[in-house]
């Protein structure tokens, strides 16, 4: 490509750039404040509607004030960053980080504040899991999938709080809805926001300042401490006129440019129509080095290592947490807790009726207990057998890697939820009355019964990882013009 064809493109480009500028950018826009455009407007909205009545909701209670503050600082804080996304061009990925460093700080203390001994764990857990949503906010890619995977980390204590919420009553019964029902809107609500008005991830004003000199949002001083960025700064030129009829058809009187002189389009696209002659100084794009960059994207989330197995499938453990710790058993407000221990044979015993057994982090063991209990959890734990004699309300498995658990006698229901190669063995007295099996984000989980006769091989049964939905039409005057049939994959026999 001719120099002259080079200065005649960079010309004409050059004033359509300059008018542009001026214009709103979708997605952001407004003044160097960003104060006024329609993304800033629409999460106004949303936060009034959906975010400050939780807030408002969790602060009655003393024992989720913190979270509370956390959610205030954290969504205050989103719309200082969507303010400035309409004002600013990006910044480098330093400078991004440091400035939604107040998101990110409450995505780590969320995360370090969980205490499996606190009555109020599924709501500090529920919390740690669901604000991992707010990553959309650095992550180059479709918003609303990133959120959704943060409704569903969050959704599966949710539940098991509105479970606990029915056997309450009066004002106590209420809080319990008003954390799960509240914040499961506020994440929900997040997701119809990002797919409205971010769809393809946070879009910066490509002709907007430098994000150190936004001083905007409604977000106090926390966007003034932004580290500068390498790239020219100063707000976008006044937009101007745009290209003349005659320079964009093809006349040859040239119109006033930034740079240099341009003659008319018509010139330009004559010697454009060269053929592949015109396309040799163009850049060629790097694909391989383009995905690295995307992968190398920056995260809120603090730094991380994926547990065994699976093949990257499995739970996500923060490094901070796989620290070892000694090996512990005891009984705390009516829970005993088994924690820490790695290739050793076990008993609970002395547990009673009303108590609950919480394993956690466990390696390589055989944990008996052979007492009826309330309930069993098992969380984190990797090739380890629970054999026990029966609970009165679920036992409970998740994040774990092939654990097994032997039932003797009863088990109403059995929860499983992001675990591989799991095993539920039951006994012919368990069978009498089956457990109820729930399972969500599940692989190589089986459950093996005996066989017709005592001396008979067990009989393996796998759980379906997959589900085939197909719409159906209602039947002949139901109220229901359509239903939806659910059916497990399988295959072969």
């Amino acid at each position: 490509m001719s120099a002259e064809l080079l200065k005649r493109l960079e010309a004409v480009t050059a004033r359509l750039e300059t008018y542009a500028s001026g214009l709103k950018p979708r997605g952001g826009g407004g003044d160097s404040k960003g104060g006024d455009s329609a993304a800033v407007a629409a999460y106004d909205q949303y936060y009034s509607s959906c975010v400050q009545p939780f807030i408002d909701n969790i602060r009655k209670v003393k024992e989720t004030t913190g979270i509370a503050d956390w959610t205030e600082q954290a969504f205050k804080h989103q719309r200082v960053v969507i303010a400035a996304a309409g004002a600013c061009k990006k910044p480098s990925s330093d400078a991004l980080m440091k400035f939604v460093g107040p998101i990110a700080e409450v995505l780590g203390t969320a995360e370090s504040k969980v205490d499996n001994r606190s009555p109020f764990f599924n709501q500090q857990k529920a919390f740690a899991e669901g604000i991992q949503a707010l990553q959309w906010i650095v992550t180059p890619a479709a918003s609303k999938p990133i959120v959704q995977g943060g409704v569903e980390a969050a959704d599966f204590y949710l539940i098991k709080i509105l479970t606990a919420a029915k056997a309450k009553a009066g004002e106590e019964q209420q809080n319990l809805r008003n954390y799960a029902n509240g914040f499961k809107e506020v994440l929900g609500q997040l997701a119809t926001f990002c797919q409205e008005n971010f769809k393809l991830g946070l879009e910066w004003n490509p002709k907007g300042g430098d994000l150190a000199s936004f001083s905007g949002g409604g977000g106090g001083g926390a966007a003034a401490e932004a580290p500068a960025d390498d790239g020219a700064g100063g707000p976008p030129p006044p937009p101007g006129p745009p290209p003349s009829a005659e320079e964009l058809s093809g006349g040859t009187t040239p119109a006033p440019a930034p740079k240099g002189d341009a003659p008319g389009m018509g010139a330009v696209f004559a010697q454009l129509n060269q053929g592949e002659n015109v396309t040799k100084s163009l850049k060629h794009i790097d694909r391989k080095k383009l995905r690295a960059e995307q992968k190398d994207a920056p995260s809120l989330a603090p730094k991380e290592k994926t547990g065994g197995g699976g093949g990257g499938k499995g739970k996500k453990f923060n490094a901070a947490a796989e620290e070892k710790k000694p090996p512990k058993m005891e009984l705390s407000k009516g829970t005993w807790f088994c924690e820490w221990y790695e290739d050793q044979e076990l008993e609970i015993t002395g547990v009673e009726l009303k108590q609950s057994v919480y394993i956690t982090k466990c390696k390589g063991c055989h944990i008996k207990i052979p007492d009826k209990c309330k309930s069993i959890a098992v969380d984190g734990c990797t090739k380890t057998t629970i054999s026990f004699k029966s609970v009165v309300s679920t036992m409970e498995i998740f994040n774990c890697q092939r654990v097994v658990a032997d039932v003797t006698d009863s088990c109403p229901s059995v929860a499983i939820d992001k675990s591989q190669g799991c095993q539920i063995h039951l006994s012919r007295e368990a069978l009498k009355e089956p457990p109820q099996i729930i399972t969500s984000n599940i692989s190589e989980t089986n459950v093996q019964c005996p066989g017709a006769k005592d001396e008979d091989d067990p009989i393996e049964i796998p759980v379906p990882e997959q589900y085939c939905t197909v719409i159906k039409p209602g039947a002949s005057g139901s109220k229901h013009l359509y239903s939806l049939a659910t059916a497990p994959v399988t295959h072969g026999d």
